[in-house]
C-alpha cells in the first residue's frame, strides 16, 4: 500500500483580541435537535437527487445494451462491450438498491436490529459477490495492468448468502491502487481465494475463509498506521476517505468473524505485497464433509 499522506485537519477559529468583541451570528444557535433535523432533511434530499441521477443513468445503460446490433455475429470487442454494460448495469442496479434502503433508515421501526453496516451490504450468493466485484474492477485493473485471478473452492457454492459485496470490491480496489502506485507501468497481480474449511472452536462446524492478495508495495510500514487500518477515518491514500476497511470490520464482526491486514511477505524487492484475510462461521450449509477442505 502507498505511504501515509500528510493529513491537514481544521484548526480552531483565533480567539477575538483584546478589546475586540466576539463575531455574533444573526441567527440563534441550532441546538441538537434542530442540528439532526436539518441533518436528516439534508440526507433526504440528496439521496432523492441521487437516485434521480442513478435511475436516469441506469436507463441510458439498458438503452445502449438494446441498442447493440443483434443481427450479426458480434466481435471480441463487442462482447467486451457488453460485458462492461453488464456490469454497469449490475452496479447501478445495486447502488439504486442502496439508495432506497439507506432512504428508509429513519424510517425504519427500532428494535429490529438492522445495522447500517448490513443496510449498506445486503446480501448474495458468495460466487456472484466476488465474481461481480472482480468484473466491476477489471477495467481499472487492466488500465494498470494488474491481473485479477480468482481461485473459489467448489464448496463456496454452498455458502448461504452474505453482506459481502463492500468488503470484496473495496479490497480489490485498494489492492490495484496500492499495485498502481509503484508507478506507470508495474503491472502487477491480485489473487482472491475462497473456501469453506473445518472449524475447531466454537459451535459453528465449519467456516468461510476468504483472502485477496497483492503483489504490491505492502502494508504500511509505519506500526501505528498497521494498527489503526481499519479504523473509520484512517487511510493511506492521498485523498481517502477512510471509509472502506471501517465498512468491512464492521460487516466480518457482524458475521462473528475476523479481518486482518499482513504482509504477504514476498520476497521481491520493493513488492512484498498485502493480504487481506477474514473468516466467519457457517452455521448452515449443505456442503457434505468430503467438500469441505
Amino acid at each position: 500500500m502507498p505511504q501515509p499522506d500528510a493529513t491537514i485537519r481544521p484548526s480552531d477559529p483565533p480567539a477575538p483580541g483584546p478589546g475586540v468583541p466576539a463575531r455574533q451570528s444573526p441567527f440563534p444557535p441550532a441546538g441538537p435537535i434542530d442540528a439532526a433535523v436539518a441533518a436528516d432533511q439534508h440526507l433526504r434530499t440528496l439521496m432523492h437527487e441521487v437516485a434521480n441521477l442513478t435511475d436516469g443513468s441506469l436507463r441510458y445503460v439498458r438503452l445502449a445494451r438494446h441498442g447493440m446490433t443483434r443481427h450479426k455475429a458480434e466481435t471480441p470487442a463487442d462482447r467486451q462491450i457488453r460485458a462492461y454494460l453488464d456490469a454497469a448495469d449490475h452496479a447501478l442496479a445495486h447502488l439504486a438498491d442502496l439508495v432506497r434502503q439507506v432512504s428508509g433508515i429513519g424510517r425504519a421501526a427500532p428494535g429490529r436490529g438492522v445495522t447500517l453496516a448490513r443496510q449498506i451490504a445486503g446480501s448474495m450468493p458468495l460466487r456472484q459477490c466476488i465474481e461481480h466485484a472482480a468484473e466491476v474492477l477489471r477495467p481499472m485493473a487492466d488500465e494498470h495492468r494488474v491481473r485479477i485471478t480468482l481461485e473459489l473452492s467448489p464448496s463456496v457454492d454452498m455458502a448461504p448468502p452474505a453482506p459481502l459485496y463492500p468488503v470484496v470490491v473495496n479490497a480489490l480496489r485498494n489492492a490495484v491502487e496500492a499495485i498502481a502506485s509503484l508507478g506507470p507501468g508495474a503491472g502487477g497481480a491480485v489473487t482472491v481465494r475462497a473456501e469453506i474449511a473445518d472449524r475447531f472452536e466454537g459451535p459453528a462446524p465449519r467456516e468461510l475463509r476468504l483472502e485477496i492478495t497483492d503483489d504490491g508495495p505492502g502494508p504500511p510500514a509505519n506500526p501505528d498506521l498497521r494498527r489503526r487500518v481499519f479504523d473509520l477515518g484512517c487511510s493511506t491514500k492521498p485523498g481517502g476517505m477512510g471509509v472502506g476497511l471501517a465498512l468491512a470490520r464492521d460487516i466480518v464482526r457482524e458475521l462473528g468473524g475476523s479481518i486482518e491486514l499482513v504482509s504477504a511477505r514476498r520476497e521481491q524487492p520493493g513488492r512484498p505485497g498485502a493480504r487481506l484475510a477474514l473468516r466467519y462461521p457457517i452455521r448452515h450449509t449443505n456442503v457434505p464433509d468430503s467438500a469441505a477442505a
